[in-house]
């Protein structure tokens, strides 16, 4: 989710936000209400690799689908594959989209 400069990520019931210049915050999500919890650095780098992601194909307007699958006569599988380190953030994990 992102309003103006501000994104969280949520997974479960928990919750991260990113703003600019201060450090990441980890809450958790309860009937409404968000909770100040204990950083979750794993969770607060995947939450940073989602959004720089986002903004790095919309910059480098690199967010359409091969002409194949948007024309509908290709593969209906397409898959991407995102090296966390690329994003800038350490570990070097992947995450893997599939859009069916």
């Amino acid at each position: 989710m992102q309003y103006a400069d501000t994104n969280a990520f949520r997974l479960g019931n928990t919750v991260v936000i990113h703003q600019p210049h201060r450090p990441a915050k980890t809450y958790s999500y309860d009937n409404g209400k968000l909770i100040a919890g204990v950083h979750e650095r794993e969770l607060e780098q995947d939450a940073l690799a989602h959004l720089l992601w986002a903004d790095t194909m919309y910059r480098e307007h690199r967010y359409r689908l091969p002409q194949d699958i948007a024309s509908g006569s290709g593969d209906s599988t397409f898959a991407a594959t995102l090296s966390a380190s690329h994003a800038g953030v350490s570990g070097g994990r992947e995450a893997r989209i599939e859009l069916d």
